[in-house]
């Protein structure tokens, strides 16, 4: 299993090129069936709006030969009333080996 952070449609085809399992389509479903805000989105909270960007799914956990048990998506916390201290969310997963 292995951080992977998807920057352009080559980096989202490498997951089915290489035949990994993208952990939180596994659990969740593609993004659009997911009751989880954003459908899993890792990057741009706080700047939703700027350049015409919104959250997105750019963090990802990719695996091959195990199956996750868990995830979830960790967001920022706050460096004042309006202020993420980033605009990358972590990603907690877990699998059994």
């Amino acid at each position: 299993a292995g951080d992977f952070n998807a920057l352009g449609a080559e980096d989202h085809a490498l997951v089915d090129k290489h035949e990994l399992l993208d952990a939180w389509i596994a659990l969740h479903g593609n993004h659009e069936n997911s009751a989880e805000p954003y459908g899993g989105a890792t990057w741009g909270f706080g700047v939703d709006g700027e350049d015409g960007r919104k959250p997105r799914r750019f963090d990802k956990v990719v695996m091959l030969g195990v199956q996750p048990d868990e995830m979830e998506v960790l967001q920022p916390r706050l460096i004042d009333a309006h202020t993420p201290w980033s605009d990358h969310c972590g990603l907690r997963c877990t699998f059994t080996v």
